[in-house]
C-alpha cells in the first residue's frame, strides 16, 4: 500500500514497493537511508553523539550493514513513519543538519537554497560552514568532494580556516592524502592565505610535501607569499622546514621519494627561502641551524651558499659546532658516487666563497683547516671540470673552478 507524509510544500515523504523515497516539488529526489542504535545507551561515549553522522562512526559495527530492519521486526510502515518523524523534526528545528545524514541533509538544504526557501537561504552557508569546522572527517570530506566548500569567498574561507582547529585539519588531511583527494582540496581553499597558512603548520612529512607541491602548482606567488609569512613569524617552521628537507633527503637516498617531487619541492621552497634570507636574517644564521655534513646538502640545494657574505663564512669557521671543511668534504665525497648535477656547481661557488677570504687576509688564517684535505678538493675541482662539457655550466664558474684549484695549489702541505 502506497503511504505519503507531507512535510512542507516543496517537500514529501512516500512509501513506494516498500522503498521510503523523498519528494522534491512532486520529484524523486532520494531514497531514505536507515540508521540502526541497537541499545543505544550501552556506551557511555554515545551520550557525547552530537549528529547523525557521529553515530554513524561512533557506532559503525552496530548499523545497517549488520542488522537489517525486518532482523528486528520492523515493516517497511514503521521504517517509513521514522523517516517521516524524522524529516519533520529537521524541518521545524530550521533544516539543521546533523538531525539527518550528510548525503540527505545537504543536498536538501541546497535544494531548498536554490529554490528560494528563506529559512534554507538564511542558514545554508552558515551550515556548511558549522559543519565544517565542528563535523566528522567524513563530513568535511563530503563537504569538500562534493563542491560545497567551493561555494565560499576568499574572505569566509579566512574565517573558516581561523575557527578550524589544528587537529581537526590534521587529521582531514591525512584522510585526503589516502583517499588521493588534496589536490582537489588545496585548489578550492588555497585562495584564502589563512587557510593555506592552516594547512602547512597543521602537518608534516609526506602531507607536507603534497600541500607544498599542490600549493604551487595551483598558484606559486600565493603560496610563496604564505611560506614566507610562516618563515618570518612563526619561530619554529623553519626548523620543521628543515626537518621536512633531511626527512625527504633520507627517502631520496633510500630511493622511496619520486625524482619529480624532489626537484619541484626544492624548486617551491626556494624562492620563499631567498626572501626570507633577505628580510630576517642572515645566511649564516641558517646555517648553523645545520647539525650533520649532510644537511650541508639540504643548504646547497636551496641555494643558500648564493647569499654568503664574506663575514658570514668567515663567521662560519668561528663555530665550534659545525666542522665547515670536514663537512664539505664528506659532502663532495659523497657526491662522487651520485650524479653531480646542481651539487657541484654551488660547492664550488662556496668554495670559491672560502678562497676570495684571502682579500682580509683570512685565507691564510684557515689554511690549517684546508689542508688535510687539499688533495680531494683539487680532485673534486678536476672531475669537475673534466665533466663539465656535458653539463651546461656558465664561462664563469668554469673559470671560477679554475682559480680555486690553483689557490689550492699553492697551499703548502
Amino acid at each position: 500500500m502506497e503511504q505519503e507524509f507531507v512535510i512542507n510544500k516543496l517537500i514529501s515523504v512516500k512509501l513506494k514497493d516498500n522503498i521510503t523515497i523523498i519528494f522534491f516539488r512532486g520529484k524523486p529526489f532520494r531514497q531514505c537511508k536507515y540508521l540502526l542504535l541497537l541499545n543505544p545507551h550501552r556506551k557511555k561515549s554515545q551520550k557525547l553523539i552530537s549528529s547523525i553522522d557521529e553515530a554513524e562512526e561512533e557506532l559503525i559495527g552496530e548499523l545497517e550493514s549488520n542488522v537489517k530492519p525486518e532482523d528486528i521486526g520492523l515493516t517497511p510502515l514503521e521504517e517509513f513513519r521514522g523517516h517521516c518523524s524524522n524529516l519533520q523534526v529537521w524541518y521545524e528545528c530550521g533544516y539543521d543538519t546533523k538531525l539527518l545524514h550528510r548525503t540527505i541533509a545537504f543536498p536538501l538544504l541546497k535544494k531548498l537554497n536554490d529554490e528560494g526557501d528563506p529559512q534554507a537561504q538564511k542558514i545554508f552557508k552558515e551550515e556548511i560552514a558549522k559543519r565544517f569546522i565542528t563535523g566528522t572527517p567524513s563530513v568535511q570530506e563530503y563537504l569538500i568532494i562534493e563542491g560545497y566548500i567551493k561555494l565560499f569567498e576568499k574572505n569566509e574561507l579566512d574565517m573558516i580556516a581561523e575557527e578550524l582547529p589544528l587537529a581537526s585539519c590534521k587529521n582531514l588531511i591525512e584522510d585526503l592524502a589516502l583517499k588521493k583527494d588534496i589536490s582537489y582540496f588545496i585548489q578550492t581553499v588555497s585562495i584564502s592565505k589563512s587557510f593555506l597558512t592552516k594547512l602547512l603548520i597543521s602537518v608534516k612529512g609526506k602531507e607536507l610535501i603534497e600541500i607544498i607541491i599542490c600549493s604551487c602548482e595551483n598558484d606559486r606567488s600565493q603560496f610563496e607569499d604564505v611560506l614566507l609569512y610562516l618563515l618570518c613569524n612563526k619561530e619554529t617552521f623553519i626548523n620543521k622546514l628543515f626537518s621536512l628537507m633531511k626527512h625527504v633527503e633520507y627517502r631520496r637516498n633510500k630511493f622511496e621519494i619520486d625524482p619529480i617531487d624532489y626537484y619541484y619541492l626544492y624548486k617551491s621552497i626556494k624562492p620563499p627561502i631567498w626572501e626570507y634570507i633577505k628580510k630576517k636574517i642572515q645566511a649564516i644564521n641558517l646555517f648553523l641551524r645545520l647539525e650533520h655534513w649532510k644537511d650541508l646538502i639540504i643548504f646547497i640545494n636551496l641555494q643558500i651558499v648564493d647569499h654568503l657574505e664574506e663575514d658570514d663564512v668567515i663567521e662560519l669557521f668561528k663555530d665550534g659546532k659545525l666542522k665547515l671543511m670536514e663537512g664539505i668534504i664528506k659532502t663532495l665525497k659523497h657526491q662522487f658516487n651520485q650524479d653531480f648535477g646542481n651539487i657541484s656547481e654551488f660547492m664550488i661557488f662556496l668554495l670559491v666563497k672560502i678562497s676570495k677570504l684571502k682579500q682580509k687576509n683570512y685565507w691564510q688564517q684557515i689554511s690549517y683547516e684546508i689542508k688535510p684535505y687539499k688533495s680531494v678538493i683539487i680532485n673534486f675541482i678536476q672531475y669537475f671540470l673534466f665533466n663539465i662539457n656535458r653539463k651546461y655550466y656558465n664561462d664563469n664558474i668554469k673559470k671560477q673552478a679554475d682559480v680555486l684549484g690553483k689557490e689550492l695549489e699553492k697551499i703548502k702541505t
